[in-house]
């Protein structure tokens, strides 16, 4: 069984970029569905979300 994660700070960015393995499969699931329907406004914004988070505060206490 796998451990609970732990409690994340959630981002508050423009485009709050996922902080938990849940989120960053929820935004993997987002571009793949964005890709299906040729979506590039979903794309770009789901692209976004994982791009471009080091200098978010809620990632210094991540590893």
């Amino acid at each position: 069984m796998a451990e609970p994660e732990p409690q994340a700070r959630r981002c508050h960015g423009l485009v709050a970029h996922p902080t938990t393995n849940a989120e960053r499969d929820e935004a993997v699931a987002a571009i793949t569905e964005a890709r299906r329907t040729s979506d590039t406004t979903g794309l770009l914004i789901n692209l976004s979300r994982l791009t471009g988070a080091r200098s978010c505060p809620a990632n210094a206490e991540q590893p």
